[in-house]
């Protein structure tokens, strides 16, 4: 019932799977415009001297955050010239 609620429709029309799966994409959705507004507001009033660019992703917390590399581009050139056979 819950999951219907979310969603906005009567429950008895849709199995327990497409409920689901249409709560978690309203949840994406909101999280999405959500985010797009925290980070135009943060852009707004930030010191463009002292503080970088704000992007949706960085308010999303639907948003995987991925590791900066470790390695340099150099480190993968020689990774791959010496796999070569």
């Amino acid at each position: 019932m819950q999951l219907a609620g979310i969603v906005g429709v009567h429950p008895a029309a849709f199995t327990l799977r497409e409920l689901v799966v249409m709560s978690l994409a309203k949840q994406r959705s909101d999280w999405n415009r959500t985010s797009a507004s925290m980070a135009l507001f943060a852009n707004a009033n930030r010191d463009p001297k002292k503080t970088p660019v704000f992007l949706p992703s960085d308010f999303n917390p639907l948003v995987p955050k991925v590791p900066e590399p470790k390695a340099g581009i150099e480190s993968l050139k020689v990774f791959l010239h010496s796999r070569r056979v």
